[in-house]
């Protein structure tokens, strides 16, 4: 019995950011490769798109603290004859920084930890509302 044939990845993939849009560097990763591979350099955004995820949808996250995916719009590829999907990936800037063990233990005043929390629900709010995004 023949095994089922992979999909081909995804070659149409672009990033909007501030209205603008990037076409970035792609890298395939499959389950078999080694995952430091997918690493921040030094100068780097490094965002996963899941394709064909086991869901209806796909799925897309950034591994870079300062960006995340507010939203994944899929559209067919224009000039392409093969059905091939082109994938916009919508992002947002993220002023969190990397957790570390540090900012865990140490204890904070009240007023830095409230303002703390505005910001993050800041971005929260900025990713629920971005326009495009149906809910």
């Amino acid at each position: 019995m023949a095994s089922p044939q992979r999909p081909q990845p995804p070659h149409f993939v672009l990033v909007r950011h501030s209205n603008a849009l990037l076409q970035p560097s792609i890298q395939y990763q499959y389950s078999d490769d080694s995952p430091l591979a997918m690493l921040q350099q030094p100068g780097e955004q490094v965002l996963v798109l899941d394709a064909y995820a086991p869901h209806s949808q796909p799925v897309a996250l950034s591994l870079s603290p300062s960006l995340a995916v507010a939203h994944i719009k899929v559209d067919d590829a224009p000039a392409a004859d093969d059905g091939a999907h082109m994938y916009v990936l919508e992002t947002i800037s993220s002023p969190e920084r990397p957790v570390d063990a540090s900012n865990i233990v140490e204890r904070r005043p009240p007023n830095v930890l409230l303002s703390q929390f505005k910001e993050r629900n800041t971005v929260l709010r900025r990713a629920l509302e971005y326009p495009g995004c149906e809910t």
